[in-house]
């Protein structure tokens, strides 16, 4: 039940972001799209990306568990899960570098636990 509300405030975060403003192309947006064209990150739109990035870093700041922002991002944005990790890695590197090491150390996590694949 914990996980549903979780991935259900998640979906409202990223409603309420799309609603609000428009993004608009900056530095920031333009490096974390650099950084998903180099990790071969397929999404359907730059604009799209960008809001889950920015999503991923509010519902990171209110205390998400790293591994359900990346769940989130699978199940209502439809991406890989691969894709998802690298989208909120890369978010946490441009947006919220304040939630990188949470990030990074939830990453260090997974893969030390899969034979460091």
């Amino acid at each position: 039940m914990r996980r549903f509300t979780e991935l259900a405030a998640l979906a409202a975060s990223c409603t309420a972001l799309a609603l609000a403003a428009p993004v608009h192309a900056d530095g920031n947006d333009s490096l974390f799209i650099s950084l998903l064209d180099k990790t071969n990150v397929a999404y359907p739109s730059a604009r799209d990306a960008i809001e889950w990035a920015q999503a991923s870093c509010i519902n990171l700041r209110k205390g998400e568990a790293v591994g359900d922002a990346i769940n989130g991002i699978v199940k209502f944005g439809s991406y890989s899960a691969g894709d998802a990790g690298k989208i909120v890695r890369a978010a946490s590197l441009v947006y919220c570098p304040d939630q990188d090491g949470k990030v990074e150390a939830w990453a260090d996590g997974v893969f030390a636990g899969s034979g460091g694949r």
